[in-house]
C-alpha cells in the first residue's frame, strides 16, 4: 500500500510544480503584433533556426495578411538589427484589391529571447518592432511583435 500512495504523492507534487501561469506561456502557434496600434495575429506556418538563420512566418486567415522574417547569424539569444542595410529582413503583405508587400526599414529590431530544441529542430521565441515600408503605399509601424 505504501508504494501506490508514494506514487500518487510524487505525481501530485510533479504536476503542481510544472504548472505555469499564462504570463509564462509563449504561444507557439501564433505570431502577434500591433500594426499602427491595431492588434494583429496570424497562425504560425514556421519558426526555426537552421545553420544560424532564423526564419518565421505567419498568416492571418481572415485577412490573408502575412508576416515573415529571415535573420542571419543567429547564434543564441540576443538582439538583431533588421532592415535593408543589414541583410536581415522582415516582410508584411496585405491582400487588398492589389497585393502590397512591405519590407522592414532600417529601424527594425528582432530579439531572440530563447531557443528550445523540439524534435531536433531549434525553435526560437522572442519579440520584434519595425517600420514596414512600401514605396507606393507608405509606412506602417509594427510594435509589440511576438513570435
Amino acid at each position: 500500500m505504501k508504494n501506490p500512495i508514494l506514487v500518487l504523492i510524487t505525481f501530485s507534487l510533479l504536476s503542481a510544480c510544472s504548472k505555469s501561469t499564462t504570463a509564462d506561456v509563449v504561444p507557439t502557434n501564433q505570431i502577434t503584433m500591433k500594426i499602427d496600434g491595431i492588434a494583429w495575429s496570424g497562425n504560425t506556418l514556421s519558426a526555426f533556426i537552421d545553420n544560424e538563420t532564423l526564419v518565421f512566418n505567419a498568416i492571418n486567415l481572415t485577412t490573408q495578411e502575412t508576416v515573415g522574417a529571415v535573420v542571419g547569424k543567429v547564434t543564441g539569444p540576443g538582439t538583431y538589427k533588421v532592415g535593408v542595410r543589414t541583410g536581415n529582413g522582415l516582410l508584411f503583405s496585405k491582400k487588398t484589391p492589389t497585393p502590397l508587400i512591405y519590407s522592414g526599414f532600417d529601424d527594425g529590431i528582432l530579439v531572440v529571447s530563447s531557443i528550445k530544441t523540439v524534435a531536433g529542430q531549434q525553435v526560437p521565441t522572442g519579440t520584434f518592432t519595425v517600420t514596414f515600408v512600401n514605396k507606393d503605399a507608405g509606412k506602417i509601424k509594427a510594435t509589440e511583435g511576438k513570435y
